[in-house]
């Protein structure tokens, strides 16, 4: 009895078991917390993993009052344990038991940051020590779930690198610590789009050989989808900043030609890359200019029998015209003997070239910024002296001179050629030739004529510039045009072979049948030079000189089409709205540019040719001007313009008569021209055809046409002699004596001759 009492008392001063056990794991750390136990000298805190067999004890607290015990584990591994109080009498029960697993703590500081040169996005973290590693999530934009993209079996390692982008996605990424159990908490997600970046090496340089050119390089940039190219004028008062030029869609192009700059024009470009969420910053602005580059391909050839060479060269884009250089003879100095002023000339006959004399030719481009561009690479020449007549009946040769038509608008009285050419069935022009010549070439006209009255015969050129009048016999048929046609074809023939055989080098011709008999000046020249140059294919020696055709003009069945389609995104068709654009200061305006098309009136072109070449001999300078026309009447006046020209008797009113313009018997046309256009422009500053340099003031002289597409608008770009300008008035029917336009002086020129504008472009718009 005395034993049992003596236990009980002895469990009493047992201390209680402690109670609320509960564990923290977190780490490599562990932190029990308990409630307190009274009478407690120290606790006794007990783990071992799942499985083992083993108990030990983590640590032990030596005061009574202690409530909290903490220790290292292995992070990953799961654990359970239990606490003992103990006191001086014993220990107590053991506490139920709990069971952790500390896990690794999430990466901090983790950021995502975009490489500023090329697709990749560096991740960096803070190390998580007791981790064994790391892994790294990803979602897109396209993608609802995370997936792995890259593990790592080090804490050591806290960054990593992710290549597999698309610029302009958008992304998510967060990192993910590993322990013994797997992954464990994540780190707080970043979201990042990665932007296509500038283009690096922006450059802009004149490329060698190639004028009117600017060459933009730089480097490509992977996952790119396009480049845009913008562009402004350096010292453009108006537009300050750069405006679109090109959008190229090939994401590995590194270089671009603009073909559309102006010579000695300093322009300020950038460059910026597009992704799939759109455009990039604007590279650094670079400057480039292009540059006249010297005439390729000059080659000179020798017309034997003749005192001329005839030269020709490669067309420089940008050129305005030419200046021809000859060294050689006496004096031997290099001198200029020509000036082309078109930029489709390129060719030239330097007709004062002397027998068995030396030459050495260089030809210089020229635009409006560049008197003066490089010369090209010199070409030597020698026309040899052809054996005269007597000498080749003796041996028993045939002559072989070659016959040069010059083939130029002038009074046949004013012509400094070998041999003008008189129709005898002309009174008029007959009697005006004679009486001009004087009194000893009337004559012996009389005289030969009394002897052959249908013979075709060479008198001198008397007090005439010319050294021979050609008299030829002709009588125009009364029947169809096709017969006068042949007629007129016959009378050519005749004259050609009747100048050849007295050696006539360059001959000049009226336009026959175009006074009195009223034919169709048109239909007269096309048969004269379509003539000549059957003549001269039947003779290779002959030679025929006139104003070039554009290089870019098309051809339908040997005849120039009238109206051909101009891509709106070619270099010529930017080319062409370059100025539109910039002077179309109201944006509102328009909305959208239909189609470009190029006129292409042999006719037209070439009497304006001839036309500019004259002003240029009269000015000494070049004054022609790209200018506007804004067409009111809508299709049915833009054919009108294109087949016939314009017609400045129709100038301020809204309809008027077809105007037909005959050019005077004694001048030596290429292709008069049918006059026809409508005009609601108002005479403000004259009785004549008006443009203006700025499109957005043609404009304002447009209608909508009634064609089936509603809404289109017609505006002419034209190329117009200005010549001397002074200001107009409403009274002004004719230009004031010594000037060629009038205007009010800025913007808007009048003209009074229609052969000094031809309408070169037309701009269909909405």
């Amino acid at each position: 009895m005395e034993a049992s009492v003596g236990f009980v008392a002895w469990r009493y001063l047992l201390p209680s078991t402690p109670q609320g056990l509960h564990g923290t794991w977190k780490g490599d750390r562990a932190i029990l917390t308990w409630q307190t136990v009274d009478a407690v000298d120290e606790y006794e805190v007990f783990y071992r993993r799942p499985g083992s067999h083993d108990t030990a004890p983590w640590c032990s607290k030596s005061s009574g009052k202690s409530v909290m015990a903490e220790f290292d584990v292995h992070t990953g591994l799961p654990y359970e344990a239990y606490v003992v109080a103990k006191n001086w009498f014993g220990s107590s029960d053991r506490s139920s038991k709990i069971n952790g697993c500390a896990r690794a703590p999430a990466p901090t500081q983790f950021t995502v940051v975009c490489d500023p040169t090329k697709p990749l996005l560096s991740l960096k973290w803070n190390q998580v020590s007791c981790s064994v590693g790391y892994v790294i999530k990803r979602k897109s934009a396209m993608e609802s779930d995370f997936h792995i993209i890259t593990t790592i079996d080090s804490s050591y390692i806290t960054q990593s690198q992710d290549t597999n982008i698309i610029y302009g996605m958008s992304y998510t990424y967060m990192a993910i610590s590993l322990d013994r159990s797997g992954e464990s908490d994540s780190s707080l997600s970043v979201v990042v789009c990665p932007r296509v970046p500038v283009p690096n090496h922006f450059a802009a340089s004149t490329p060698k050989g190639l004028s009117a050119t600017v060459l933009l390089n730089w480097q490509a940039v992977p996952n790119s989808i396009a480049y845009h190219i913008y562009r402004r004028r350096a010292e453009d008062p108006i537009y300050q900043n750069p405006i679109l030029l090109m959008t190229l869609r090939n994401p590995n192009a590194n270089s671009y030609l603009d073909q559309t700059v102006i010579n000695n024009v300093k322009y300020i470009y950038t460059i910026a890359s597009e992704d799939s969420a759109g455009v990039s910053l604007q590279s650094t602005a670079v400057v480039g200019m292009g540059a006249l580059i010297a005439p390729n391909n000059l080659s000179a050839e020798p017309v034997h029998g003749n005192n001329c060479i005839i030269l020709s060269w490669t067309e420089v884009a940008g050129a305005l015209g030419y200046r021809i250089w000859r060294s050689g003879g006496q004096p031997s100095t290099e001198k200029e003997i020509g000036l082309l002023s078109h930029e489709y000339n390129t060719k030239y006959v330097d007709r004062e070239a002397k027998h068995e004399t030396a030459y050495n030719y260089t030809v210089q481009a020229f635009d409006k910024n560049t008197k003066y561009g490089p010369k090209s690479n010199g070409v030597k020449a020698i026309v040899s002296k052809i054996m005269p007549p007597s000498e080749r009946q003796k041996t028993g040769q045939k002559a072989t001179v070659p016959v040069m038509v010059d083939v130029r608008f002038g009074d046949l009285i004013t012509e400094n050629v070998d041999a003008i050419i008189v129709c005898l069935s002309s009174d008029e022009l007959k009697n005006k030739i004679l009486n001009a010549a004087g009194h000893s070439v009337s004559l012996i006209f009389a005289s030969v004529h009394q002897r052959d009255i249908n013979g075709c015969f060479k008198a001198s050129g008397g007090l005439l510039p010319c050294k021979n009048i050609i008299f030829v016999p002709w009588k125009a048929p009364a029947e169809s045009l096709d017969i006068s046609e042949q007629s007129i074809r016959t009378f050519i023939i005749i004259a050609l072979q009747c100048a050849q055989q007295h050696e006539c080098q360059t001959v000049a011709f009226p336009a026959v049948g175009c006074g009195g008999l009223g034919y169709d000046v048109h239909t007269v020249a096309k048969a004269m030079v379509s003539e000549a140059y059957k003549q001269k294919k039947s003779n290779s020696q002959t030679s025929i000189e006139d104003s070039t055709i554009p290089s870019t003009w098309e051809k339908t069945s040997d005849t120039y089409n009238l109206r051909v389609n101009v891509p709106v995104n070619s270099s010529e068709g930017q080319a062409v709205l370059l100025d539109f654009h910039r002077t179309m200061t109201n944006y509102d305006s328009y909305s959208r540019i239909i189609r470009i098309e190029r006129v292409q009136n042999e006719r037209w072109f070439l009497q304006y040719q001839i036309h500019k070449s004259e002003f240029h001999r009269r000015l000494q300078q070049d004054t022609e001007q790209r200018l506007f026309h804004g067409c009111a009447g809508g299709e049915s006046a833009v054919k009108s313009i294109v087949e016939y020209g314009f017609n400045r008797s129709l100038a301020g009113t809204k309809h008027g008569k077809y105007a037909l313009l005959f050019i005077e018997f004694i001048f030596i046309p290429i292709f008069p021209y049918l006059l026809e256009c409508f005009f609601q422009i108002g005479t403000a500053y004259g009785l004549g055809v008006y443009f203006s340099s700025k499109a957005s003031e043609s404009h304002n002289y447009t209608k909508l046409s009634n064609s089936i597409s509603m809404g289109e608008r017609y505006m002419f770009v034209c190329k117009v002699l200005v010549g001397k300008t002074t200001q107009g008035n409403a009274s002004m029917s004719t230009c004031p004596a010594g000037y060629d336009s009038t205007g009010n002086g800025s913007t808007i020129y009048v003209i009074y001759h229609d052969v000094q504008v031809y309408a070169e472009y037309l701009i269909i718009y909405q």
